[in-house]
């Protein structure tokens, strides 16, 4: 049954000290500190967990270097890959248009798409990434694929 008692006593500082407990089990808050029951000394209370992780992002062509559009089945099949080794994948269906030249000078310009997948920050995931990145150079016909990682912190 929770018990609420209002306690007035003189204090050191000050003529009168106000000091309201409420019964919670073992425990009970004091001025709304969480206290053990027997001692008033104060619990620690558990704060939320953050889970840092690391983001890898992905930018995938649309369109092969010879303007052919890329299949969606090679998009679904990357997707897919992913899904599978690490339970989740995201997609974001806006085009990025993205420039860039090549050692020479001539300037390409891209129409691409993001995907990002929230893993694991441990080597084994690094690992992964940098050989699936060979994966998707060959798959999507490319030079090289723009992926990048970060950290996070999941709240």
């Amino acid at each position: 049954m929770k018990k609420t008692t209002l306690e007035i006593w003189p204090a050191k500082d000050c003529p009168v000290s106000i000091q309201v407990r409420s019964n919670v089990g073992g425990a009970v808050y004091v001025n709304g500190v969480l206290c053990d029951a027997e001692t008033d000394v104060p619990i620690e209370e558990e704060k939320p967990q953050t889970k840092t992780l690391r983001r890898y992002e992905i930018i995938l062509p649309l369109f092969f270097n010879d303007n052919t559009e890329i299949s969606g089945t090679l998009m679904d099949l990357t997707l897919d890959e992913l899904e599978r080794e690490f339970g989740g994948v995201s997609h974001e269906l806006n085009r990025i248009i993205g420039f860039w030249k090549d050692e020479v000078g001539f300037r390409y310009q891209e129409q691409n798409t993001r995907i990002f997948c929230d893993v694991p920050n441990e080597p084994d995931s690094k690992d992964f990434f940098r050989e699936y990145k060979e994966t998707l150079k060959t798959r999507f016909k490319q030079q090289d694929i723009w992926m990048v990682s970060y950290l996070i912190d999941m709240v």
